[in-house]
């Protein structure tokens, strides 16, 4: 199947499995409750997290925190698109394409649970004891995943630049 039609595709399913996982969640949980899933280490603990990254206020109107996340995903879709090689995108190097579709997948699920809930949906608690990380979703994996992906191809292809000098 062409990648024009398995791409959308991708994006679609991810972006509708973050929302639908947030519609349960919120449908299940008060904001504040908590469910042990797997003893103290995972625990879905649901929060409405009107911040911008990490809870961090930026601001009481959601227009503001859409605009910067917008404003934020631009920038690094454009930061990637100068540190890589323009050669190893235009080939079609799968990697790096399925990488900008976790990221843009991640801004689909949040951006619709601003625009939907004024808020984005976060419930995913990890951490040992006392001792957790900032409670997150899908769509944050999907970015952080995303990211990630970006990074080790900069990594590993990003010499290549050089050499078509």
């Amino acid at each position: 199947m062409k990648k024009t039609i398995l791409y959308p595709l991708f994006v679609l399913i991810t972006a509708a499995i973050d929302i639908l996982t947030k519609f349960l969640i919120v449908d299940k949980l008060q904001p504040g409750a908590q469910v042990n899933i797997f003893g103290n280490l995972l625990k879905f603990h649901l929060v409405l997290n009107r911040g911008l990254v990490f809870g961090l206020p930026v601001g009481s109107t959601p227009p503001v925190i859409i605009v910067l996340s917008k404003t934020l995903v631009i920038a690094l879709v454009v930061y990637i698109y100068l540190k890589i090689p323009q050669n190893f995108i235009k080939k079609g190097h799968t990697f790096t394409q399925i990488a900008l579709l976790f990221i843009f997948s991640g801004f689909i699920g949040n951006a619709f649970d601003r625009l939907y809930h004024g808020a984005v949906v976060d419930f995913i608690d990890i951490g040992i004891g006392n001792v957790r990380w900032y409670i997150f979703n899908l769509a944050d994996v999907y970015v952080v995943t995303g990211g990630l992906m970006i990074l080790l191809a900069v990594l590993l292809y990003g010499k290549e630049k050089h050499k078509d000098n």
